[in-house]
This record gives C-alpha cells, structure tokens and sequence, in this order.
C-alpha cells in the first residue's frame, strides 16, 4: 500500500535534514508516540552516511495489532541511508514483532524554497498477516485490512507531529 505525506516548515533545509540525520535521539523527546530513539550504528563516507536506529512507540493499546499482541509499546529497526547530494533519505523498517508480517520502506525527500523547507515521506507498506497462525482464517482479512489502516495512520499520525517537534526541538536548541 502507498503512502505519501508532506508538510512545510518555516526552518531552513540543511538545519531540519541535519536534525533528522544527525540528532534524532534528542529529537524524539518532542515526539509524543515515541519513547525513544537509540542509535545502535552509523557510518559515514564523504556524503553518504548510514544509520541504524532503535526505535520505542507508544500507545499501541489502541490500535488493532496493539491489542493482537497485547503491546503498549512497539519497538522497530529503522535503516536509514542519507544521500547529501541530494537531499534524501531512503530507509526501512523492520519490527521485532509481527517481523513476517510487516514491511515499511520508503524515503524523505527535503527541498525548499529559501524560507521553507518541505519534507516529503513517500513509502510502501506491506502487511500479511494472512499467513500468521493466530489468527483464525475467517478473520484473517478483515485483521490484514485493519491492521493496514492502523499502521498508515501511525506513520500519518507520527509524520505531524513531526513538525511540531522540530519546531519545538530548534526553538530550544538555538539551531542555525
């Protein structure tokens, strides 16, 4: 399933791509459905670095595979390659639960118009839980589609907010 979200930010391009890139850890803290963030590895050369992220949700109660698995918390390895010559960011997702079943890909695009930046998320999402065995056949379908709908609207949900948070994260930070 495709997915593609934008908004525009009144900050500079180079100062919101260096705070994904570079500072995502501190910048979780402004971000209400996550935790936190670790990073677990990263490697650079020249404009090309290569980050291996930790994340930690919250507030999976309410969603469909929350309540599946009985999870408040969600935890996934994100990947991520950043390309500065071009200004994006491809990654992908990989859960520790349901890690069969889900598969999120996808990239963040940046570009500005010299006041604003826009930041482009554009993906696919692959959920199969048809093939997950505890879940009784009848209702197999019915969960993949619902599943598919939470998850999409985690990604809507956690992209606005987004904003919000490097917004707040750059006001306190004094970034330049």
């Amino acid at each position: 399933m495709r997915f593609n979200y934008s908004f525009e930010i009144a900050l500079q391009k180079d100062t919101v791509y260096r705070m994904l890139r570079d500072d995502l850890a501190n910048l979780a803290r402004y971000l209400p459905n996550v935790q936190r963030v670790e990073v677990l590895e990263r490697k650079q050369s020249g404009s090309h670095t290569s980050i291996v992220n930790k994340w930690k949700g919250k507030y999976m109660e309410r969603t469909v595979i929350g309540r599946i698995a009985h999870m408040k918390e969600l935890s996934w390895l994100n990947r991520e390659e950043w390309f500065d010559d071009t200004s994006e960011c491809r990654w992908s997702y990989e859960f520790f639960v349901f890690k069969d079943y889900l598969g999120i890909e996808g990239k963040q695009v940046f570009s500005s118009d010299g006041k604003h930046t826009t930041v482009t998320i554009m993906g696919d999402l692959t959920v199969d839980l048809i093939k997950f065995p505890l879940i009784p056949p009848e209702l197999k379908k019915t969960i993949n589609e619902a599943v598919s709908r939470d998850v999409l609207e985690i990604i809507k949900t956690n992209f606005i907010t987004l904003k919000k948070g490097l917004e707040e994260y750059a006001r306190k930070k004094e970034w330049k």
